[in-house]
């Protein structure tokens, strides 16, 4: 990012800082497999995802040294997901999955952006590690609800 302000005059500066850059790298290597079963009205989906990320931040400290976030993350990443057929039509779905959410560069880097969502200037953070997120799902399924509502108008 470059910064700039007004002098007296109408005279325009820049005031960019060390801090204001960073460059950076990634590199995402993955690999998955899933296997699907059906018993009578039983239905199983399984599966597994393997993914490493290599993920360097070359940046600025505020008096101009220089700092580096290096991280390497293995992360696997399986899913179920279990279909009881009801009916024709009616379905119970259970499913549960894991799943990652790693920081962006300028999340990491000491570097200083404006989030116009919270209206102020954010800077980055670079002990920021990656989230792990579970997700279970429960649901009734219901298709083709217009001939089902058809049926009763």
């Amino acid at each position: 990012a470059r910064v700039f302000r007004y002098e007296p005059n109408y005279i325009l500066s820049e005031i960019t800082n060390n801090t204001d850059k960073y460059n950076a790298f990634s590199n995402v290597l993955s690999g998955y497999g899933m296997y699907t079963k059906t018993y009578d009205k039983f239905t199983a989906s399984g599966g597994i995802r393997i993914e490493n990320q290599l993920f360097k931040v070359n940046t600025y400290d505020f008096s101009g040294r220089p700092q580096q976030v290096d991280r390497n993350y293995l992360d696997v990443l399986p899913s179920l997901n279990l279909i009881y057929g009801v009916k024709k039509n009616k379905n119970i779905r259970a499913s549960i999955s894991r799943t990652v959410a790693r920081p962006e560069f300028r999340e990491v880097s000491n570097f200083s952006f404006y989030d116009f969502v919270r209206n102020a200037q954010i800077l980055g953070n670079s002990n920021l590690e990656k989230t792990d997120i579970y997700n279970v799902d429960l649901k009734y399924e219901l298709y083709h609800l217009y001939f089902l509502l058809k049926r009763f108008l």
